[in-house]
């Protein structure tokens, strides 16, 4: 419906600058509302003609019903004394400063890359200082007890970054806790190689890789690990 929500220029004042304005780090907590009231209302107004699909939609496809489960995990108590100390500094407010948080409730060796690249944290493999990353390499190694892919979601490209040198990290010794990993039925060593065992698609890979890298990720059963950024550049 051409011109539904006004000209170009409507549509800016109305929803693209106020949305934007309320996305940014330094937004003030005011700017955050109206971002959030600007998309209840472009959600609602163009509710009749955009069609969204749930995830019933796949079932058809892959005879396998989708199931969501929420995890509630504790922050450990690092994390805890981070947040505080941070929440503590002049002018931090958890939502406006919600990607700081994130990266220390990730793993606070992430945090400390993020926004203080010069620190060396000694506790950097430590991954006990996160039960968010205790939880997803214990996840990890039961998908390949049976057999599973696991894909792994996140607006983070420093919480990316981290999850590949853990891995690459402890690649050599994976398997020394005696878990196998059913599909490597010829036996092969296996690790934790980019491009082999896991794969990476950001903000960096082209539009038209895109394809040929899922497709080589659901033929070959060396590639368990399929890392994607959902927002490019944070």
């Amino acid at each position: 419906m051409p011109d539904f929500l006004g000209t170009k220029s409507d549509f800016d004042i109305n929803y693209a600058i106020v949305i934007e304005n309320g996305k940014v780090r330094d937004a003030t907590p005011q700017a955050v509302i109206d971002m959030v009231n600007a998309c209840n209302v472009l959600y609602n107004a163009v509710e009749d003609f955009v069609h969204r699909k749930s995830a019933k939609v796949l079932i058809n496809e892959i005879d396998i019903e989708k199931h969501e489960f929420t995890v509630m995990l504790r922050p450990t108590d690092r994390q805890i004394e981070m947040i505080e100390a941070f929440l503590n500094e002049p002018g931090k407010l958890a939502l406006v400063d919600r990607y700081p948080m994130t990266y220390i409730l990730n793993h606070p060796a992430i945090y400390h890359a993020a926004e203080h690249p010069e620190f060396y944290d000694q506790q950097y493999y430590n991954v006990e200082l996160s039960n968010k990353t205790a939880i997803f390499l214990d996840l990890l190694r039961y998908c390949e007890t049976v057999g599973d892919k696991l894909l792994l979601f996140t607006f983070s490209l420093h919480t990316l970054d981290y999850i590949e040198n853990v891995l690459q990290e402890f690649s050599s010794n994976w398997f020394n806790d005696g878990h196998v990993a059913v599909a490597n039925t010829g036996n092969n060593r296996w690790g934790w190689r980019k491009g082999m065992d896991y794969w990476r698609i950001d903000g960096k890979t082209a539009s038209n890789d895109r394809s040929d890298i899922e497709q080589f990720f659901n033929e070959r059963p060396q590639l368990r690990l399929m890392l994607f950024s959902t927002i490019a550049g944070i």
